[in-house]
């Protein structure tokens, strides 16, 4: 059996904050938000007090306690990244859920209303959105609970020597974690400075944090068993919207390296299509590409996502043709689907049925700024809608005064 690190110890118990400071409520740390948490994405002090410049912008609403590691992993034990979806026959994904459907309904309206009147329709980046249509999980743990196919590839082909084989793990643990970004609605968008500290039950750690606003970067590392290999990169998603549809183009990259010196790259993501918002059935789907490059050896792979008359399988499509203009020999084909199974050259490297998700762990000693001291998640997570939404306006208008503070000092 692998032996975890200390800081994987599911048995140390998470005991900051989660009792209250007065009063009988176990949710409610204080029912005023004068004094805040210790963690607080709101106060500067270790004691909690808000600075007088902050004052303004305090939410009319209780302080919540800290999240329990139960109240944490209950959450966890929920997740299905398809919940709510169903695959429809030309390969795409069908939304199911006609309750959220109607309740999102009005708010995408006045979203999109609020756009135009303040004239960046165009782009998602910006906006103030209501917490109530977001999932209750910040983006930087929707991110972390994506890697939960990284042991059962990339801790598999850290114990490879044949480079080619290895190549193909990665690329099959690129295109494999793509089904766990589904969700029924949006994470939380991470505010600057945010981060998250999780691992897999293999001992991989996994480190995330949010390095920009806008432009939307998150700088992600991961390292797996003994060090047997690094993951590392950042994420960067920027979307465009129209009254019934939204486009999420990727500008990310991510590199791993072997012990060996071996390093693979992820540096073409696919755009992801939402249609359906606002009228019509609402499906998603991923366009256009994704490369896998080992430069040392030579070794690049193309996967084309094409909804034509294969059914959502891996082809050749119209897109992104350029990207085979480097390619001199052709050694492998890949088929299959992004939702259930991959073939490399007639070989089942990975069926969504059969291949186990790695489970999903908590650090437990993180830093001050980790996504589960956010006041705004919280009370999402507990379902105290109206407290989200002003713990989140707040928090949003703290980090626009902090931005426009640090401009006085950008060189």
């Amino acid at each position: 059996m692998q032996r975890l690190p200390p800081c994987l110890d599911k048995a140390k118990p998470f005991n900051i904050g989660t009792v209250p400071l007065e009063g009988t409520d176990p949710t409610v740390y204080a029912p005023t938000s004068a004094v805040c948490q210790l963690y607080s994405y709101f106060s500067t002090s270790p004691s909690g007090r808000i600075s007088p410049q902050y004052i303004p912008y305090l939410p009319v609403c209780p302080v919540p306690t800290y999240l329990s590691l139960a109240e944490m992993y209950e959450r966890i034990k929920a997740e299905n990244s398809l919940d709510g979806w169903e695959k429809a026959d030309d390969g795409t994904l069908k939304f199911v859920d006609k309750v959220l459907m109607e309740k999102q309904k009005g708010i995408i309206i006045g979203i999109f209303a609020k756009a135009i009147k303040s004239l960046v329709y165009s782009n998602l980046v910006g906006l103030s959105i209501p917490a109530r249509i977001f999932d209750c999980i910040s983006a930087l743990e929707s991110m972390a609970l994506g890697a939960r196919y990284t042991p059962t590839y990339l801790s598999r082909a850290a114990r490879l020597s044949d480079r080619l084989e290895r190549f193909k793990l990665f690329v099959v643990w690129a295109i494999a974690q793509l089904k766990l970004n589904i969700k029924k609605a949006s994470p939380l968008n991470p505010t600057i400075g945010e981060t998250l500290q999780a691992g897999l039950d293999d001992g991989t750690l996994l480190y995330f944090e949010q390095t920009s606003h806008h432009p939307p970067i998150t700088s992600c590392f991961y390292e797996g068993p003994q060090g047997s290999y690094k993951v590392f990169g950042h994420i960067q998603v920027d979307g465009k919207m129209s009254l019934n549809s939204m486009s999420f183009y990727s500008l990310s990259k991510m590199t791993a390296v072997f012990k060996d010196g071996q390093t693979l790259e992820t540096n073409a993501f696919p755009t992801m299509k939402l249609a359906g918002l606002t009228m019509g059935d609402r499906k998603m789907m991923y366009k256009n590409c994704m490369t896998c490059i080992d430069r040392k050896s030579k070794l690049k792979a193309v996967i084309f996502f094409d909804y034509g008359e294969k059914k959502g399988i891996f082809t050749s499509a119209k897109t992104c043709i350029e990207e085979l203009n480097d390619i001199k020999t052709e050694i492998a084909r890949v088929k299959g689907s992004w939702l259930d199974k991959v073939e490399i050259n007639g070989v089942n490297y990975w069926a969504a049925d059969r291949v186990k998700l790695s489970e999903f762990i908590y650090q437990n000693n993180p830093l001050p700024s980790d996504s589960r001291f956010r006041e705004d998640l919280i009370w999402l997570r507990r379902n105290k809608i109206d407290y989200a939404d002003k713990w989140k306006d707040a928090i949003e208008i703290r980090q626009r005064h902090d931005n426009t503070e640090r401009q006085k000092y950008a060189h």
